[in-house]
């Protein structure tokens, strides 16, 4: 399938014994292949290196990536990919750094290897968005009830949208810093050419409840292509977690380097959006939600990050 090549040798034993010759068609028997990773399309990438869980799926939920590759860096001996209680992980192509360990009906289905070799960080080397050195509220934003437009900016304490208010935002850039974006109870978020950046301590973002979302980041400048941005150097207190049943469409990369990110909804997830790709330490979906991570490139103007297609990233490797 132009992903792997499988070499075999052969050898014939052949024993003297009193002048006659034994032959054991059995003989010695060596395989090795070599797979090609990082060519397949990108879709979902478990950073963290250490013993740990990378993908941990379970409680029947499910990530649908039939059009792209799953990879996972850590290397814990069984949970590099762990699933339980029946989860399903769909993917054109699944590779573990560690162990894959499948408990009772879990599922893998499209090709899946371990001992692959570390994935690097696609995003790496991608200037960070510069910070406005003002900020549009000097503390949290909540809003609970009415109608709002957003600017781009910089909200130091971050922003709650709850209860039944409705906020459209305007494309760019928004800063939260040292505080969440939640969106909560009744409430709605929507904006297109969007993107969000996490810095200060207890940053992150938590769509809860039924929050409606629908989101598509920039297609152009420093977040171009990336939706949701932590930053990488701060290390403490940040929240990811998406657990309403109705994110309908996030368009573009959830970049959490660091971070861990918990998906514990229902039902669909970004299941409206023309491409999804997580790139965050460790990837948790449980309680039936069911991620997907659609590659329809074409019909969208939001670019797919460049740090994905570098070719640097494409190995070749040997496995059983």
């Amino acid at each position: 399938n132009t992903s792997s090549v499988t070499v075999e040798l052969r050898q014939e034993r052949v024993f003297k014994f009193s002048g006659l010759l034994l032959r054991d068609p059995a003989g010695a028997f060596a395989s090795a292949t070599a797979r090609f990773v990082g060519s397949t399309k990108m879709c979902v990438v478990a950073l963290g290196t250490a013993n740990q869980d990378g993908l941990d799926m379970k409680k029947q939920s499910g990530i649908s990536a039939g059009g792209c590759g799953v990879y996972s860096n850590s290397s814990h001996p069984s949970r590099s990919v762990a699933m339980a209680d029946n989860a399903q992980l769909t993917a054109a192509f699944t590779c573990a750094v560690g162990g894959i360990q499948q408990q009772g009906s879990a599922t893998i289905y499209g090709n899946a290897t371990t001992d692959c070799p570390v994935f690097p960080d696609p995003l790496a080397s991608r200037a960070k968005p510069t910070i406005p050195g003002s900020c549009l509220y000097k503390s949290r934003l909540v809003m609970k009830t009415g109608n709002y437009v957003l600017t781009p900016g910089r909200y130091c304490g971050g922003l709650e949208i709850t209860g039944d208010a409705s906020v459209s935002m305007i494309g760019g850039e928004y800063i939260m810093q040292g505080g969440t974006l939640t969106v909560s109870g009744n409430a709605t978020l929507v904006g297109s050419y969007v993107g969000f950046y996490f810095t200060g301590n207890n940053s992150g973002f938590r769509i809860l409840d039924n929050a409606v979302v629908e989101l598509g980041a920039p297609k152009l400048g420093a977040m171009s292509g990336i939706l949701f941005w932590k930053d990488p150097t701060i290390k403490n207190g940040h929240t990811y977690q998406i657990s309403s049943n109705y994110t309908r469409k996030l368009v573009g990369t959830v970049y959490l380097p660091g971070a861990q990110i918990n998906i514990e909804s229902n039902t669909s997830v970004a299941k409206n959006s023309a491409w999804t790709a997580i790139v965050a330490e460790s990837i948790h979906s449980t309680n039936f939600s069911q991620v997907y991570l659609n590659t329809d490139y074409d019909s969208t103007d939001v670019p797919v990050p460049k740090g994905f297609d570098d070719p640097t990233r494409r190995q070749i490797y040997l496995t059983d």
